[in-house]
């Protein structure tokens, strides 16, 4: 049986929130420090995008839902934005970030993008299968 859990977050402190909300239920769930640390990461680069893009760093909030099931963790990141095209492209050296999508795509499972209402991100990712 799956566990989830549910956090409401926003401002600049929702990715260090969040980062730690997410390593203590992998950790609790599978005991496997290398895939917690991975999914701090990549939490933290989704929340980030919905702090700085999704109205999650002003008066709107950020949703983050954990399921832990057997076999995979399931993350879903909701805010209040407009959407955007999901397109995984790596960081470019002459401007800082765009990085976010590109590591979700690297070390997720599976992932998407749902833009109505607002936008949800959501991924899937075992222990074992990729490590930051």
């Amino acid at each position: 049986m799956a566990e989830v859990r549910q956090l409401r977050l926003g401002g600049p402190e929702a990715p260090g929130a969040a980062r730690e909300f997410v390593a203590s239920v992998a950790e609790h769930a599978y005991h496997d420090e290398a895939f917690a640390e991975t999914l701090r990461l990549v939490v933290s680069e989704v929340v980030t995008n919905s702090v700085r893009h999704g109205k999650g760093g002003g008066d709107g909030c950020v949703e983050l839902t954990v399921e832990a099931g057997p076999h995979h963790l399931r993350l879903e990141i909701a805010d209040e934005g407009q959407g955007f095209e999901a397109t995984p492209t790596p960081g470019r050296p002459d401007r800082p970030g765009g990085w976010g999508l590109f590591l979700v795509d690297t070390l997720a499972d599976r992932w998407g993008v749902e833009n109505s209402p607002g936008t949800r991100v959501w991924l899937e990712m075992s222990p074992g299968s990729a490590t930051a």
